[in-house]
């Protein structure tokens, strides 16, 4: 039985390949795969061939112990797969990939980005969203042909398989379904989160818009009022030799720009 996974490995400092024998005695492990024939020859051995990164050049020899298909060994050499089963006369290949987190993706509630999505409507918050929907997308593509993987193997179509051991595979898939209905919930939280950080980025363009209208209405009445009076006044008071209609005007001005502040301040424009 050949170990095979689509995803890249992890760095390893250990040997490519580990054989791991049960026998009635008990379990030994080796990487000696000269002797790998002789070993699954045994009528009363179970063998597990765990390979790590494998090239060609470690397939084929291991391949040819076990008795598999050509294009078996090129489906365990080859990575860029679908997680699938096929048959081969008495051999059941299956192709099935694992998911492993390096740092990138924190255990959290997609709730809490929702959050972070209306309180902090940042670039940082949308790059969280993006990786959180690539991740999701990935998953999905692991999780979902994996289900239809189990699915198969619950059927009973396979005699390779004893009844007791469908039971198993049944508890699999029923997990399987699971998680892809959750990654189905999570994809909607995803993209509900998306919507919620551009409709929160529209509602702050509009505050921010409403704002500046805001100052430019008060700016402009007191440019209009500067403008018909004239700026060439401001000399005279400034030497006190203007008439008191200057003061006068000028506090007009000044009143009726914080009646305007109070105003939009009233319908919430600043």
């Amino acid at each position: 039985m050949a170990a095979t996974s689509g995803d890249p490995q992890p760095p390893s400092n250990g040997p490519d390949v580990r054989i791991i024998t049960w026998r009635p005695t008990g379990t030994t492990e080796s990487t000696d795969v000269g002797a790998l024939k002789a070993i699954y020859e045994e009528p009363d051995s179970r063998v597990w061939v765990d390979c790590i990164d494998p090239s060609p050049e470690l397939v084929r020899p291991i391949a040819e112990s076990l008795g598999l298909h050509p294009l078996i060994a090129e489906d365990i050499a080859e990575r860029n797969q679908r997680a699938k089963i096929e048959t081969f006369d008495d051999v059941v290949h299956i192709v099935l990939f694992a998911l492993r987190y390096v740092g990138e993706v924190e255990t959290s509630e997609i709730d809490e980005v929702q959050d972070a999505a209306i309180a902090k409507p940042i670039p940082e918050t949308l790059e969280a969203v993006f990786r959180l929907k690539r991740e999701l997308i990935r998953i999905r593509h692991v999780v979902g042909p994996s289900r239809e993987v189990f699915a198969q193997l619950t059927s009973r179509e396979f005699g390779q398989i004893t009844e007791a051991n469908v039971f198993y595979f049944r508890d699999v898939y029923d997990h399987l379904i699971r998680l892809n209905d959750e990654l189905d919930s999570f994809r909607e939280l995803v993209a509900g989160s998306l919507e919620i950080y551009l409709s929160t980025i529209n509602n702050n363009l509009s505050t921010i818009m409403k704002r500046l209208t805001g100052v430019t209405v008060i700016l402009a009445g007191i440019g209009a009022i500067g403008g018909v009076f004239g700026m060439s006044e401001a000399a005279s008071a400034i030497n006190g030799t203007e008439g008191s209609g200057f003061y006068v005007i000028l506090l007009a001005t000044v009143a009726g720009a914080m009646v305007g502040v109070w105003f939009l301040r009233r319908i919430d424009w600043l």
